[in-house]
C-alpha cells in the first residue's frame, strides 16, 4: 500500500494507451475492474476510458464470480484528450 496513490498507475494507463493506439494502431482499447474498486475505475477514467458493459460474471477470485465493469476508448477521442492535455499544459506553463 506504500505505492498507492502516488500517480504510477495513471502514468501507466497513459503509457499503454500510447504503445497501443501510436505503436500498434489500435482504433480501441479496453478494460475491466471489479466493481468494487473505485481506484481502478478513477485511473480509467482520468484516461479518457468510458463505461461500456457491466459484466456480473467478469472473473473469480476464491470460487466466487466477481463482476465488472467493461470501459473503452475509441482512438478519435484519446487523440483529441490528449490534444487538450497538451493545450492545458502549454497554457499553465506560460
Amino acid at each position: 500500500r506504500v505505492k498507492q496513490n502516488k500517480g504510477f498507475m495513471s502514468e501507466t494507463v497513459k503509457s499503454i494507451l500510447w504503445f497501443g493506439f501510436e505503436e500498434l494502431k489500435a482504433t480501441q482499447i479496453v478494460a475491466c475492474h471489479a466493481i468494487w474498486n473505485k481506484a481502478s475505475e478513477s485511473v480509467l477514467k482520468k484516461n479518457g476510458m468510458e463505461f461500456l458493459e457491466h459484466i456480473p460474471k467478469g472473473f473469480q477470485k476464491r470460487g466466487e464470480w466477481v463482476a465488472e465493469n467493461l470501459l473503452g476508448v475509441m482512438r478519435e477521442r484519446w487523440e483529441s484528450n490528449k490534444a487538450s492535455e497538451t493545450t492545458e499544459t502549454r497554457s499553465a506553463s506560460q
